[in-house]
């Protein structure tokens, strides 16, 4: 490879290796935060079924998602510390790789804890959620239960399509 190949490469992974990487963070922060919700919707003795919107696949699909973005991570801190072309890079490219590759992970910690640290927020009890304020009441029984009879008169292809849709 020329160096001119090497330079392309390198601003190519370092374009793309953060983008990545926070979009990653990012679905995993949303099904953590799906997870916690709906912790606290059923330690305010609710049941999903008063909820308006329900997630197709529930809780369940979020924890697959936060557990599929923890491996793809881990699989990222790997190819970052030990990368493929490991024999032709001295330890100068390896940790240029690394922070390349896994960048978006420590940036995001090191502002986390700095907001922890700055404005001394603490963890929030399920208990200490607060799940019912500025809600409202469009009479959510009804409005399913129309639904639901709307729902028995739809084409095959139609039920077919809403559940995988």
């Amino acid at each position: 490879m020329s160096v001119h190949q090497h330079r392309l490469i390198g601003a190519f992974d370092s374009e793309s290796g953060v983008p990545y990487a926070s979009v990653i963070l990012s679905k995993g922060e949303g099904c953590y935060c799906h997870i916690r919700f709906r912790q606290a919707w059923r330690a305010a003795g609710h049941h999903p079924s008063e909820l308006a919107w329900r997630s197709q696949v529930g809780v369940t699909g979020s924890w697959c998602g936060l557990i599929m973005n923890c491996i793809v991570l881990v699989a990222q801190f790997w190819v970052g510390a030990w990368p493929i072309e490991v024999d032709e890079l001295d330890s100068k490219g390896i940790a240029k790789s690394f922070f390349l590759r896994y960048l978006a992970a420590p940036v995001v910690g090191v502002f986390y804890i700095g907001h922890k640290l700055y404005y001394r927020t603490t963890w929030v009890r399920l208990s200490d959620m607060d799940v019912d304020t500025g809600r409202r009441d469009f009479h959510l029984n009804i409005l399913i239960s129309q639904e639901e009879e709307e729902k028995k008169t739809w084409p095959r292809w139609k039920k077919v399509y809403k559940f995988l849709c």
